[in-house]
């Protein structure tokens, strides 16, 4: 189905209201109150003042960051009308003038010995994040942090517009469903927020909603080398921002094996395919393999044990892959959960209780939708390739679940500890799930009511998002 100019006008609304949103959070949000904002502003300041990559040597926050965190007293604290936080127009806090005042030697000295992990990660959201730093390079912190934060807000564009492709190319025939989609995944409180703080997430959710979107192109058309050199290229640049990337292996194996069963003398083709995806592969990532190795003998981020950045009191080497597997399950359903939805600042500063209970209503009910449909199709022998899509769809959800549970499984075994999995990393497949969620609630939609449905859902998102920052962010730090 063509886009008309109204489909353009819907589009271009949809991505203002989400540019417009993410600047206002942006300025809502206070200093350093992203989870661990403060070292990721770092990296990007480090590679703006020195001109170069953080080195082996390189394991302390500068001293500027460091003094902005304790005068904005950034930190776990739970909510006190006297602590508000320090970041916008005027005196927001009594610290301010002092933050505002830090010396600019203070941005490459390491006086304090704050060490930090965040040096020796992937570096490319941090150089992307250095386009934004430079043109007010000459400004105090909150003004670079603030205009860092844009990058993050403007990823999240791309996100959503991603949202908005991957509608379209599963539900051509169904315009409604190309607009509420974006919706969701643009209101979605949660994405908002890490949108619009200094976060590699940004980057790394927006890199595995276009792998999806490519993904989803090749099992409608063809898996053709210009399509496996993109998804190469996607594949190199999200390893250059986080490893949680290998998530999409197994989807984009079904994307190959798919291919393969469309027919003999696919064989060749799709070998060339595969070697143009690997080249593209290696052509954006392999640098970054060899200097990570070098600086920490692993190719995706330097060991913090090695360096003495990790000190293990009690290390827990012997959790039993069952015992983990039952631990880890719970855990998504509480605190997970929570994160994924609402859960601001430093993972403190959740909504009410009961917001979260009607979520796993909301989930189940698009669930028991999504199900029914299936089996309907079955019965009736109507299963298409928009099915096989959904289904792919939950492949990439479930997928990243395996995927951060297997690594942080590998990480007690290994070091002994945990990475501490918070809800916000598996917003990765934040457009394969809320594609499903609103395809699964609008199946329990008589046809009729169908655009009711529509609207119920976009404007329950919205009003969602409009209640975190009404009744949790701007309470917790200014009221």
């Amino acid at each position: 189905m063509a886009l008309r100019r109204a489909d353009y006008a819907r589009l271009a609304l949809i991505l203002a209201l989400t540019a417009i949103k993410g600047v206002l959070w942006s300025i809502a949000i206070p200093l350093w109150q992203g989870p661990d904002e403060n070292r990721h502003f770092a990296v990007v300041q480090f590679i703006a003042e020195h001109r170069r990559l953080p080195g082996a040597e390189d394991i302390y926050l500068d001293d500027e960051g460091a003094l902005a965190a304790e005068l904005a007293e950034a930190s776990r604290l739970w909510y006190q009308p006297g602590l508000r936080q320090i970041f916008g127009p005027g005196e927001l806090g009594p610290n301010e003038e002092a933050i505002v005042g830090l010396d600019p030697s203070l941005r490459t000295s390491t006086d304090r010995d704050k060490v930090t992990l965040a040096f020796h990660l992937p570096p490319l959201y941090y150089l992307m994040g250095v386009l934004f730093y430079i043109p007010v390079r000459g400004a105090d912190i909150l003004q670079r942090a603030f205009l860092v934060r844009q990058l993050s807000v403007a990823l999240g564009l791309g996100t959503v517009g991603c949202a908005f492709l991957i509608a379209r190319q599963v539900f051509p025939r169904w315009r409604g469903m190309w607009f509420t989609v974006p919706v969701l995944v643009s209101f979605h409180p949660m994405f908002t927020f890490v949108t619009s703080v200094v976060n590699t997430d940004a980057l790394m959710i927006a890199i595995l909603s276009a792998l999806v979107y490519l993904s989803i192109r090749a099992l409608t058309t063809r898996f053709t080398p210009g399509l496996a050199a993109g998804i190469g290229a996607l594949l190199g640049a999200g390893l250059l921002t986080k490893p949680f990337t290998l998530a999409m292996a197994p989807p984009l194996a079904v994307v190959v094996g798919a291919d393969l069963l469309r027919g003999k003398g696919r064989r060749g083709r799709i070998a060339f395919a595969l070697a143009c995806m690997a080249a593209s592969l290696l052509a954006v990532w392999g640098g970054w393999v060899l200097r990570s190795m070098r600086l920490g003998s692993n190719p995706f981020y330097a060991n913090p044990l090695r360096f003495g950045q990790l000190d293990l009191e009690h290390p827990f080497y012997d959790y039993l892959p069952g015992r983990y597997t039952l631990d880890y399950l719970i855990s998504l359903a509480g605190g997970t959960w929570v994160s994924f939805w609402a859960d601001f600042g430093w993972i403190e500063a959740p909504m009410d209780t009961r917001i979260y209970l009607v979520l796993y209503v909301v989930v189940a009910l698009a669930a028991a939708g999504v199900l029914a449909s299936l089996v309907r199709g079955c019965l009736r022998r109507e299963l298409n390739l928009q099915a096989g899509l959904l289904a792919f769809l939950g492949l990439c959800g479930m997928s990243l679940v395996g995927t951060l549970g297997a690594t942080n499984y590998y990480s007690w075994r290994t070091r002994g500890v945990g990475g501490g999995i918070q809800g916000r990393y598996y917003l990765g497949a934040i457009v394969p799930l809320s594609l499903l969620l609103a395809f699964g609630l609008l199946q329990l939609f008589p046809e009729r009511w169908r655009p009711t449905g529509h609207l119920v859902l976009v404007w329950g998102m919205i009003v969602l998002n409009v209640a975190s920052l009404a009744q949790v962010v701007l309470p917790r730090y200014y009221m």
